[in-house]
Formats: C-alpha cells, sequence, structure tokens
C-alpha cells in the first residue's frame, strides 16, 4: 500500500514539474515570438515611413523646380515687354507707389505678365516695386479673402524675404500665407544701373514632409 502511494506522488509530482516546464516553456516561446512579432511589424512601419518620406522629398523637390521654372517664366514675359525701371509715382488702392515699367509700359494693376506666367507655368507671381523703405505689390495674381487682387498691400518687413531683398539678395524658403505653407522665390528686381526697384515673386503650394 505504500509503495502504492509513493508511486502515485512520483507519478504526480513528475506530472506537476512537467507541467511547471511546459508552462515556462510556453511562456518562453510565447515571448520570444511576440518580440520577432513586434520587431517585424516595427521594421514594416519604419520601412513604410521611409517610404513615404522618399516620395514627399521627391514632390518637394519637384515643387521647388517648378517655382523655379514660375520664376524663369515671370522675369522672361516681363524682360519681353522690356528693361524694368521705375518711371515717377502713380496710385494703387488708394496709396501712391513708384510707377514700376517695363519699357514704357506701366506694370501697376495691369495683369498681364503675372497672369500669363501663371498661364505658363502655375502657381502665383507678384512684381512688387519699392520705394526705399517698402516693397508695394504693384501687380499680382495672389487674391485676398474677399476675392481681389492683394495690390497695394506690403511685404513683411519682418521677415526674412524683406530682410534678403533689401540687401539685393535673393529668398526661397517656405513662408506661411493664411495658414497654408508655400514654397516661395523672391528675387530682387534691378533697373539698367543696377539699382534696387522691386522684386520678382511665384510660389507653390508645399506638401509638408512629416520629418
Amino acid at each position: 500500500m505504500q509503495r502504492s502511494s509513493l508511486g502515485i506522488r512520483l507519478v504526480v509530482s513528475s506530472l506537476i514539474a512537467v507541467s511547471v516546464i511546459g508552462s515556462l516553456f510556453g511562456i518562453m516561446t510565447w515571448k520570444i515570438v511576440t518580440s520577432q512579432v513586434r520587431s517585424l511589424a516595427t521594421g514594416e512601419q519604419n520601412r513604410k515611413s521611409e517610404e513615404i518620406i522618399g516620395r514627399l522629398d521627391s514632390i518637394d523637390q519637384l515643387t521647388r523646380a517648378q517655382v523655379d521654372v514660375g520664376m524663369r517664366t515671370l522675369q522672361a514675359e516681363g524682360k519681353r515687354v522690356g528693361e524694368p525701371s521705375l518711371n515717377g509715382s502713380t496710385t494703387v488702392a488708394g496709396k501712391t507707389v513708384p510707377n514700376l515699367c517695363f519699357g514704357t509700359q506701366s506694370q501697376v494693376e495691369s495683369f498681364t505678365v503675372v497672369d500669363q506666367a501663371k498661364k505658363l507655368a502655375g502657381g502665383t507671381a507678384t512684381l512688387f516695386a519699392w520705394d526705399g523703405t517698402s516693397f508695394i505689390r504693384v501687380t499680382t495674381n495672389v487674391m485676398k479673402s474677399d476675392g481681389s487682387r492683394a495690390v497695394g498691400t506690403i511685404l513683411d518687413p519682418k521677415g526674412k524675404a524683406f530682410t534678403a531683398l533689401s540687401q539685393r539678395n535673393s529668398f526661397g524658403g517656405v513662408v506661411d500665407i493664411l495658414g497654408v505653407p508655400y514654397i516661395t522665390s523672391y528675387i530682387p528686381m534691378l533697373d539698367a544701373e543696377g539699382k534696387l526697384i522691386g522684386a520678382w515673386y511665384t510660389d507653390r503650394v508645399w506638401i509638408r514632409s512629416p520629418r
């Protein structure tokens, strides 16, 4: 009887030991598999993230190239009319502004050049006149919230573009306009004598990169 009880105890102990070992093995296996699955999932997420970033970077480069094309188109259309110069003053939106001309043609509230540039290259285009203290939009197809053209408005004097232009330097970068980011290009406009008389401007809407 004692031997029988001892045998049962040994069997039970063995079963318990096997059960514990099996449980431990199962837990270890589950942890290993879970870790591998997480690693694979993380790797897949990283791969997809890098792929998306790569696509956005390509779009970003393409957009910047389009802005450059827009700028070259704007300048070509302007200079096809004639050399830029300031010829006295005139009024726009109730303000006295320098009379920016291409050749003999005033560009103040004349939209042929900027609209042709937009038609050919997309984006928007603006010509600024420099009065010695401000860059004033004298012709543009940038629209205000009421649907009218933003003529007579000035370039933000606290912005990087203003600082660059007033020092006769170009500026290109992302500028937030009414809550929408744009890739922009500003180039100082010089007359035949090399004097600063205004600025050329083009842009395109920017698709943000998730970096």
